[in-house]
């Protein structure tokens, strides 16, 4: 019979293979592709880049995150996640992972100097051993990103490029407040998307370029967030039903009249909370700390979205799921807490994903969306920029 620790040890091997096992059933086992590369004229191209992701700038393609294809003569785990290569003949043989979702197989190529590519696609059940694939000059695709209800232009955002069936091809970079991408010709879509501190929301892009077109350059509109198109305004109060650490009747925004005032919505059963509360906990432990006795210049308040229909119910919660030993320095926390059971303050702050932290100038007028103290940090000393209100395209 089997101690403790070895039926331990069995059941833990157990699971790590059967995980192991059920990670390859939905990836797929790897398929044998293998073929020739030629240019538009029938000849070889000898280098030439086959990948399954891609960054899609127009200097220079490159690689993005892990290859799903790698060497026929190496192990998925010494190839090092790198594009494969042809031959002097243009020659290639490979295995390849099959989409996740639509099991299809796909690559991009590019030849060496990048003036030539190729976006092809196949089914798993396919013959993929005798390819010919040829390749035909690439083409530019150009485009501004702009947000007209905010009159902006040049936003930054986070971009995927798609095939026009929706498989994911790669990223776009947009760090300019544009794309500038080097395609092979065919048909695709732009998704656009704002995070964090974006202002935009998000937009799919359908557009076709032609073997080596340079494509008029264009804008792309996005939508902007509720942040976005309030910033520099006064903003609706939260809705809470009690309060802790200040009286309920008194939390308007007239009660905190010339102090920055740092509003962090969170829920502590469905987001996890480890990331702005500790961040605020040490910073206004370090502000007390440096400034002793002194009233502080700021005021944060934790409002709890939904979950609890009481503080009683919130301290339960909070004691079950262990938040003040494992993220909170197992400290009470220091800042007052307001409740919203029934997440009335998503009607007018509308949150994403049930998480949002709102700093408000002392003048009531929505400074913008923060993740950490560092924007409440420039701001108690005086050096966040001036915050202008979003204006509206005219028209």
């Amino acid at each position: 019979m089997l101690g403790p620790m070895a039926s331990r040890l069995l059941a833990l091997m157990l699971v790590t293979s059967l995980a192991a096992r059920a990670a390859s059933a939905q990836q797929g086992d790897p398929l044998v592709i293998a073929g020739v590369v030629v240019d538009p004229r029938g000849r070889a191209v000898e280098g030439a880049r086959l990948g399954t992701s891609w960054w899609f700038d127009w200097q220079a393609p490159t690689g993005f995150g892990k290859q799903q294809v790698w060497d026929d003569d190496k192990t998925r785990a010494t190839s090092g996640w790198r594009f494969v290569e042809t031959k002097v003949d243009g020659s290639f043989s490979a295995k390849i992972l099959p989409e996740r979702r639509s099991k299809r197989v796909q690559l991009v190529v590019y030849s060496p100097d990048h003036r030539l590519a190729g976006a092809f696609a196949w089914d798993s059940g396919d013959d993929l051993r005798d390819l010919r694939l040829t390749l035909e000059p690439v083409a530019r695709f150009r485009a501004t990103l702009t947000c007209d209800a905010i009159s902006r232009r040049g936003i930054k955002a986070n971009a995927f490029l798609r095939s026009f069936d929706g498989r994911r091809l790669g990223r776009a970079r947009t760090d300019s407040g544009g794309v500038d991408l080097r395609l092979p010709p065919g048909h695709y879509t732009l998704y656009v998307y704002g995070s964090g501190s974006h202002d935009v929301e998000s937009r799919l892009f359908p557009f076709a370029v032609a073997s080596g077109e340079d494509a008029r350059a264009r804008d792309i509109d996005i939508a902007p967030t509720w942040v976005a198109k309030h910033r520099g305004r006064p903003i609706p109060l939260w809705r809470a039903t009690a309060a802790r650490g200040l009286d309920l009747e008194r939390t308007d925004y007239a009660s905190f009249a010339g102090k920055w005032l740092l509003v962090c919505m969170w829920n502590c059963e469905s987001v996890e909370p480890s990331e702005d509360i500790p961040q605020l906990l040490r910073f206004d432990r370090a502000w007390r700390k440096a400034h002793p006795g002194e009233p502080s210049p700021y005021q944060i308040l934790l409002l709890h979205s939904g979950g609890a229909g009481s503080l009683a119910e919130l301290d339960a919660q909070i004691a079950r799921l262990r938040l003040r030993a494992s993220h909170w320095g197992a400290a009470p926390l220091p800042f007052p807490v307001l409740l919203d059971p029934t997440e009335q303050t998503s009607a007018v702050w509308p949150a994403r994903g049930r998480r949002q932290t709102l700093l408000i100038d002392p003048r009531g007028r929505l400074w913008g969306d923060t993740f950490a103290d560092e924007d409440l940090s420039r701001a108690v000393e005086g050096k966040l920029e001036p915050v202008e209100a979003a204006r509206p395209k005219k028209g």
